[in-house]
């Protein structure tokens, strides 16, 4: 849970670092083989690259990379930004979103914004809305999704795959 901006990446040692504006706005717990991140400002966290991670809440922007495990988003309250990543799930974005190279499934629940995505090797699912403009390119698996804006689809469709698209724009 981060109420700031959140930039976080993987890294190959099996640490996990932690900083922000204040250290004293920072929390950092371990139970077992979990680390749990708290901080009320802005915060930069480095992890092992195959570290699966959860983002209860960035209630900032959030930039994420080189992560080789999944990666689960319930919430970013600001812009969001994915590169070099594995199977994700993200809940909801309340700004836009820009994805680049993701090994696996990428499932989208809803996105008050614009989504730019480059690079799945997976499927590609928006299970709610996109509220404003879809560009997609280079699905390897289905895909589909609904946007209230425009969408742009740069696909190089494969037998026995299923893509469906609805748009209002």
């Amino acid at each position: 849970d981060i109420s700031g901006d959140l930039r976080l990446k993987g890294h190959d040692d099996f640490a996990v670092v932690a900083k922000s504006d204040s250290p004293e706005d920072l929390s950092l717990e371990t139970h077992e083989d979990q680390v749990s991140i708290r901080c009320t400002s802005n915060c930069s966290v480095r992890v092992p690259r195959a570290a699966i991670v959860q983002i209860h809440a960035a209630h900032g922007d959030a930039v994420i990379k080189g992560l080789d495990g999944s990666l689960t988003i319930d919430t970013v309250s600001g812009e969001l930004e994915l590169r070099s990543v594995c199977l994700t799930h993200i809940g909801k974005v309340s700004g836009n979103l820009t994805v680049k190279n993701v090994d696996g499934d990428l499932s989208i629940d809803s996105i008050v914004g614009d989504v730019y995505v480059r690079g799945v090797q997976g499927i590609f699912t928006v299970t709610g809305s996109i509220s404003g403009n879809l560009s997609l390119s280079d699905i390897a698996g289905n895909a589909k999704a609904s946007a209230n804006g425009n969408i742009i689809l740069r696909l190089d469709p494969a037998p026995g795959h299923n893509y469906e698209f609805n748009c209002t724009g």
